[in-house]
């Protein structure tokens, strides 16, 4: 049963389809299939000595054009005319001139209209008849050829795809829209909270000040780059890490490379220059390794002391907010059981109230107060880790110098 639908369906769309492909002529009737015959009646009428045919009556609906042109006619109007002319061809084959004259009473016909005798005709004078029948037939021929190229294969196709990418694009945003307003409607309330949850996040983990000593010293390959951006930045009084530096640049070590490039080649003091500056190269490398372990522990401790304090910012909120809700709770307290029945038969209703939120209280303000502190002091550790990390930078600097000096 189902696959005898299904196969009436599919005969019922390729005839429709092929209907619509090929309309096999069905394009109505032809306007101007009466022309000739028109022009032939009206012709007769010319021969017989009317310059005009006569004027058809109001009940026919003929329009100017086919009355005064002979364009377009109707089968009522061709009608008409025939019979015109027929009257016309038996007034003339001999009938008497008084009962050719003599009116002929028509019955009034169902509609209650009387069916008018035609008028005499008259004489077109117009000069420029021909010009306006010209004028007439070209246009009916412009628009003859318009009408058979919207009809084509090629436009029929053409207004057809148009139609169909009207409606996809039509179907397609109004899916679109309705995606959107639901989108909305449905993760709107929790952008806010997103957009808050990854700034503390990047805060946490990407937010870590490095000390400006680290910056120089890391990014220098040799000493004497390091000494020259810390001495940019440092004011007088220099410390005793910018001394070491500066006394390192002082002593000789682009004179070595003179020494090098000598021609007669490297005396003793040029050799123990060159162990010096090698020397002190190393010890440059094992600076620069510590100092990225110091920022590596410095950005460890960062991030602990970070999440410390976001973590116990939020008990504080959550605790302060319980003990805020605590008196807008007392109405559960009315719901005690048989405990809350043998306490009001004895002591007031306000009485278990009062204790309930004092118990309430006393244990969540001391919970209030330890976030208190731990917030207090997970900020002072952050406020003083970056004066810390200088410190230990300074001391990396000067263990430095001492193995030079040693």
């Amino acid at each position: 049963m189902y696959q005898s639908r299904t196969m009436v369906s599919f005969l019922m769309a390729a005839t429709l389809f092929a209907l619509y492909l090929f309309p096999f002529g069905a394009r109505g009737d032809d306007p101007r299939r009466n022309d000739k015959l028109v022009e032939a009646l009206r012709a007769e009428f010319t021969s017989s000595g009317l310059a005009a045919p006569p004027e058809p009556p109001s009940d026919l609906g003929v329009h100017a054009t086919c009355v005064k042109f002979g364009l377009a006619c109707s089968d009522a109007y061709v009608d008409f005319l025939k019979d015109e002319v027929a009257k016309l061809h038996g007034t003339a084959g001999g009938i008497p001139p008084s009962q050719a004259e003599k009116p002929k009473r028509v019955p009034p016909t169902s509609a209650g209209k009387e069916r008018r005798t035609p008028k005499s005709p008259v004489e077109d004078n117009d000069p420029t008849r021909d010009v306006k029948l010209e004028k007439l037939q070209r246009l009916r021929n412009v628009y003859r050829d318009k009408l058979l190229e919207l009809h084509s294969s090629e436009k029929r196709w053409e207004c057809f795809f148009t139609r169909i990418s009207s409606v996809l694009s039509s179907l397609l945003l109004s899916h679109v829209s309705s995606f959107v307003l639901w989108f909305w409607t449905a993760f709107a309330p929790h952008v806010p909270v997103a957009m808050l949850l990854m700034a503390v996040l990047t805060w946490v983990f990407f937010g870590t000040h490095i000390p400006n000593e680290h910056i120089c010293c890391l990014r220098a390959a040799r000493p004497a780059f390091a000494m020259d951006q810390l001495l940019a930045r440092s004011a007088p009084p220099k410390s005793v890490a910018s001394l070491v530096i500066e006394r390192e640049r002082c002593s000789g070590y682009d004179d070595f490379g003179e020494f090098n490039d000598s021609a007669t080649g490297a005396s003793a003091e040029g050799e123990v220059q060159g162990h010096e500056v090698e020397r002190r190269d190393e010890y440059w490398d094992l600076v620069r390794f510590s100092l990225i372990e110091a920022y590596d522990m410095y950005h460890a401790e960062v991030i602990v002391l970070k999440l410390r304090l976001v973590l116990s910012l939020l008990a504080l909120l959550m605790l302060i907010w319980s003990v805020i809700s605590l008196p807008l709770q007392t109405v559960d307290l009315q719901n005690g059981g048989f405990v809350k029945t043998l306490v009001s038969s004895v002591l007031p209703e306000w009485v278990p109230a009062v204790a309930g939120l004092h118990f309430a209280w006393s244990c969540v303000g001391g919970l209030v107060a330890f976030a208190c502190w731990e917030v207090f002091a997970a900020g002072e550790m952050l406020c003083r880790l970056n004066a810390r990390s200088a410190t230990m930078c300074d001391s990396i600097l000067k263990e430095w110098s001492w193995k030079l000096d040693g």
